[in-house]
């Protein structure tokens, strides 16, 4: 009977507890006996007193039972304990394709001009140049040989009537890649709260690349385990993951085997096979057959991580929150880079076994407390936080020995107010930042950051407003865990980049001034329902820049100056739901600008060269904008006229100059995403304007005879160079580009060397392309699977560019930071394939 009092009054219970009732006679004897007569119905003040009520979990859940004890009424719901799983799968299949590169020529054979005219030299006499005649004059004299089971070539009507043809020397392939993940979370609710969860995760992938005998495979786990125990969330994180590739490529490995088979004449047949004998068969000694290079070559590169972290959170106590996180990551890499015995650089082969060792620890603590006033206009937080981590690296090649240590500490506290009024929202942050570490001699106490936003809604009829200030200066020095071996190819000319070999890392780290980032940003966003557009502008100042410094077998890291940069970011968002749940449809359009300058260069260091070659780099140059390409260039009079030598050809200055600018003009970007029903079709869309890219591998093809263009022009007889003599007379002197009574190296494009005048191959690197589009269907379930969703996909399906290579966006050697040059960079990947995702 009390357990229906109980119920009866709880409406009563939850009123009274609004007033202030005169003070209720408090007797125990009393309240046993309304417990225990069923006919008396107790007061509302007495049951002010008597009862509290606790009601477990939400409001909404189906009761399982009502509870009177004590002073208090617990209402408790039917099922307070649940398991809850949940997962998800998604897998996908691509074919992928080398997308554009260099046009070759397919007329002209292995040879060069002599005393008889035009003359094809095989490869047994070792001839790296195809300017020999045109295949279409020659055919096969019928005597096997090493290189050709066709025999030699000769002209036609003196061998077996089998006319030559051009050979396809691509390395490339059609490439498959398979990619899975499984997603499984297991949770235990107590009454609706999550008590308990387990996250299990496993990914795989196999690659067979783009590149003949080239497969890479990479598998992952992760774990995690959570549980909130009282006022305590405790967590813990493992991640797994390994990687294998057949050839490592940071010392370009996977660029020479793409160069060789560009270079290759068309009368030879690199497919026909790699070995004469025991040695090495290509087209010339001083050149690699590709094939020889990838086959059985011995090269792997293997990455492991693990990373395991524990998080203690509070997240609100009496308005603190506070937390604790630690974290261990371990990284391990090991690789042998090298090249056979009989390889063209390497006639006793090379070989680097590289072992890298990388641990981490930190630990990070961070304190916020919450304050509100004002009839909640008013709210504030002060929040502290700081961090300490320590960093060991070590580098082992069999010839050196690396080791490097770093310990830094972190800290930032930040005051936080906000208001509300009406349609009117402030939000000020203000706070300073720390940055101490063992590596630099400075101490920095003093980081201010801070920002205002203010936001204005219903500025007019379905318009908010927003405006920012920002500001933020950070301390940074650079990774220890990180190469900067890449920094050896800028004491190598172009002629001898084939001996790229990577081997010396920096010595220290220690010592160097940390490089400081002063940023500040001004922002603006006006949305309505339908239609957005946003703009941000801002400016960052970077002091004490570092890079990296080859001198002889010495590798050491410098700090070079300091560099701005400044740039404006917008965009446009439109979204309609012409007829909601059917149709709907979203575009947003973003445009983006900016200009770098470097401010100042330290003494020693202007004119450093950041990427690259000795002759042919990406530069740091004071008052010039970031990363300017400095080369060759011709010589040209008062009015930039070109300069012409007595024998009719231009001739290039003496010293390296500015010949280019990578950095773009802007850059615009569109996406698009249409919704019918259950189909969605998304796309995207990117223009580049301006920038410049030299073509080194167009300067290399076109001194070997392999390029279209050495191929279409070397007929070209009675040219005229447009520009004046050294007596300032205009040039009226005649010149063949390829004249077959002259040696080869007369001619149009060997006169300059292998690399050209780097002036002659900067191109503009303009591009539009369509990056993705993607059509998918999703199928929903009742029971089991709740969601399933397949579709399909392109990636640089189309691209337009003035450029005459590869993708303009491929970097040298995959290297981060190397736009603007281009010396056999690998071509993108043109991709289509089909996914899967299930969830449950």
């Amino acid at each position: 009977m009390k357990y229906l009092l109980a119920f009866l009054l709880l409406p009563f219970s939850v009123a009274g507890q609004e007033q202030k009732p005169v003070e209720p006679v408090k007797s125990a004897a009393y309240r046993r006996l309304i417990a225990g007569d069923t006919t008396v119905t107790p007061g509302l003040r007495t049951a002010v007193d008597t009862f509290r009520l606790r009601i477990f979990a939400g409001i909404d859940q189906p009761i399982r039972r009502i509870r009177y004890h004590g002073n208090s009424i617990d209402v408790d719901v039917k099922y307070p304990r649940q398991l809850r799983l949940s997962g998800s799968y998604n897998a996908s299949l691509s074919i992928r394709q080398a997308g554009r590169q260099p046009a070759l020529q397919k007329t002209y054979a292995q040879g060069r001009s002599s005393a008889d005219g035009l003359k094809w030299f095989g490869p047994a006499s070792n001839e790296v140049f195809s300017y020999g005649p045109a295949l279409s004059g020659l055919e096969y004299n019928g005597v096997p040989n090493a290189y050709d089971s066709k025999g030699d070539l000769v002209p036609a009507g003196q061998g077996n009537g089998v006319m030559a043809h051009p050979y396809t020397n691509s390395v490339f392939r059609t490439a498959v890649a398979f990619e899975q993940q499984f997603n499984l979370q297991a949770r235990i609710m107590n009454y609706n709260t999550m008590a308990h969860e387990l996250k299990l995760g496993f990914t795989n992938s196999t690659e067979k690349t783009y590149i003949r005998q080239n497969n890479n495979r990479n598998y992952g786990l992760t774990t995690s385990y959570a549980a909130r125990i009282k006022w305590l969330l405790l967590s813990l994180k493992y991640s797994h993951a390994a990687d294998r590739y057949d050839n490592s490529n940071r010392n370009g490995f996977l660029n020479k085997v793409y160069q060789q088979s560009l270079l290759t004449p068309p009368s030879f047949d690199n497919a026909a096979g790699y070995l004469a004998g025991s040695r090495q068969r290509s087209y010339s000694n001083q050149a690699d057959n590709p094939y020889f290079l990838l086959a059985d070559n011995g090269n792997y590169l293997n990455n492991t991580h693990h990373l395991a972290s524990f998080t203690l959170k509070r997240q609100e106590y009496r308005k603190t929150r506070y937390s604790l996180i630690q974290s261990f990551e371990v990284n391990n890499s090991r690789s042998r880079e090298g090249f056979k015995p009989y390889s063209a650089n390497w006639p006793d082969g090379k070989l680097l076994d590289r072992e890298t060792n990388d641990k981490s620890y930190e630990i990070n603590g961070e304190l916020e407390q919450t304050t509100n006033y004002g009839a909640s206009r008013f709210s504030s937080s002060l929040n502290a936080n700081m961090g300490l981590s320590t960093v060991w690296a070590g580098i082992h090649n069999g010839l050196l020995d690396y080791r490097y240590q770093r310990t830094a500490t972190e800290s930032r506290i930040a005051y936080n107010t906000k208001f509300n009024a009406n349609n009117l929202k402030l939000v000020l942050d203000v706070g300073n930042k720390t940055y101490l570490s063992n590596t630099t001699g400075q101490h920095f106490f003093f980081l201010p950051q801070g920002s205002l936003e203010a936001t204005l809604q219903q500025l007019a009829p379905g318009w908010d407003l927003e405006l920012g200030l920002s500001y933020s200066e950070a301390a940074v020095e650079r990774g220890i865990n990180q190469s900067y071996g890449y920094a050896n190819l800028t004491t190598l000319s172009v002629d001898r980049a084939t001996a790229y070999f990577p081997v010396t890392e920096v010595n220290s780290f220690d010592g160097l001034k940390a490089t400081r980032h002063r940023d500040s940003k001004i922002s603006l966003a006006l949305n309505s329902f339908k239609l957005g557009f946003t703009a941000y502008l801002y400016n960052k100042k970077v002091t004490d820049d570092v890079a990296p410094l080859a001198q002889g077998n010495q590798l050491s890291l410098v700090n070079i100056g300091d560099h701005r940069t400044r740039g404006i970011d917008l965009a446009v968002r439109y979204g309609n739901q012409m007829y909601p749940a059917v149709f709907s449809m979203t575009h947003e359009l973003m445009f983006s600008a900016y200009k770098t300058k470097v401010t100042r260069a330290e003494t020693g260091y202007n004119q450093l060269a950041l990427y690259g070659f000795s002759d042919l780099h990406t530069a740091w140059i004071e008052g010039m904008p970031m990363n300017v390409i400095v080369g060759s260039a011709w010589t040209r009079g008062a009015g930039g006229e070109l300069m012409i030598a007595e024998d009719g050809y231009p001739f290039p200055q003496k010293s390296l100059q500015v010949i280019g600018d990578p950095n773009p003009d802007f850059i615009v970007k569109y996406v698009n995403s249409l919704i019918y029903k259950r189909w969605t079709l998304n796309t995207s869309l990117e223009w580049k304007k301006g920038g410049e890219k030299w073509n080194g591998a167009q300067a290399i093809l076109d001194y070997y005879g392999v390029s279209a263009n050495s191929g279409d022009q070397r007929t070209v007889k009675g040219y005229v160079f447009d520009g004046v003599k050294t007596d300032n007379s205009k040039n009226t002197k005649p010149v063949d580009f390829y004249d077959p009574k002259q040696p080869v190296y007369e001619n149009r494009w060997t006169r300059y060397g292998p690399s050209g005048v780097g002036e002659a191959y900067i191109q503009k690197a303009d591009w539009l392309k369509i990056r993705d589009i993607k059509l998918s269907y999703y199928f929903t379930f009742r029971k089991g699977i709740s969601r399933l969703e397949t579709g399909v996909y392109l990636r640089n399906l189309l691209l337009w560019t003035p450029y005459k290579g590869v993708d303009p966006e491929q970097q040298l050697f995959d290297l981060p930071g190397s736009q603007g040059l281009d010396y056999f960079n690998l071509p993108a990947v043109k991709t289509i394939g089909c996914n899967v995702s299930i969830q449950f």
